[in-house]
């Protein structure tokens, strides 16, 4: 190596020494460097190091063989039980659904349901109107011709007519006026009492 200013090879014995211990101890660029690749290599390649692996996991398997093996039967039955409570949860929890979907398809077939039953409900109002009207004209009727002594009269309702009432009675319309003294002009009002017999 060439010094800088000369042409010598070689430096002084005092610069040299001290050029040295600068750069090895106190060269900011130059640190010791860790080799791990190697010293990872060196104590695997070392048959101390597995025999030490070898017993540890020799330990290992022991220790979980020994301990798997006493509370083994009792953690199963436990287990067991787990599963069957679980299943018997997932049963009902079935069972519920399946009944849920059902109630559901009747909710949407009591709409259904409803409108028919209001239907029914309208035509039984008509007919029991028209039965009261019926029982109502009947009563009259039947007021009308149970008097005493063989007669029967009709009190006349709204709507009647000489014709009707002697269809209804079964005379003639001249026979109807005759028994009430009636002329050909005359007209019947509601309430009017006419002799039928």
């Amino acid at each position: 190596m060439k010094w800088k200013d000369t042409e010598q090879t070689e430096q002084p014995e005092n610069e040299e020494s001290r050029d040295e211990y600068f750069e090895e101890n106190y060269s900011p660029l130059k640190r010791p460097k860790f080799d791990f690749g190697l010293n990872v290599a060196a104590i695997l390649g070392k048959p101390v190091f597995w025999y030490i692996v070898g017993g540890c996991v020799f330990v290992l398997l022991i220790i979980v063989l020994l301990s798997s093996g006493k509370g083994d039967s009792r953690q199963f039955s436990v287990f067991e039980e787990r599963l069957a409570r679980l299943e018997k949860r997932i049963l009902v929890v079935e069972d519920i659904t399946t009944r849920l979907s059902a109630l559901e398809k009747d909710a949407g077939n009591s709409g259904m349901l409803e409108t028919r039953m209001e239907r029914l409900e309208t035509t039984i109002a008509k007919k029991m109107n028209e039965m009261e009207t019926k029982i109502n004209r009947l009563s009259l009727q039947r007021a009308a011709t149970t008097q005493p002594g063989g007669t029967a009269y009709h009190v006349v309702q709204k709507g009647d007519t000489l014709y009707g009432i002697s269809k209804r009675y079964g005379i003639t319309i001249d026979g109807l006026r005759k028994l009430n003294k009636l002329g050909k002009a005359a007209t019947i009002q509601p309430g009017q009492k006419l002799r039928v017999k």
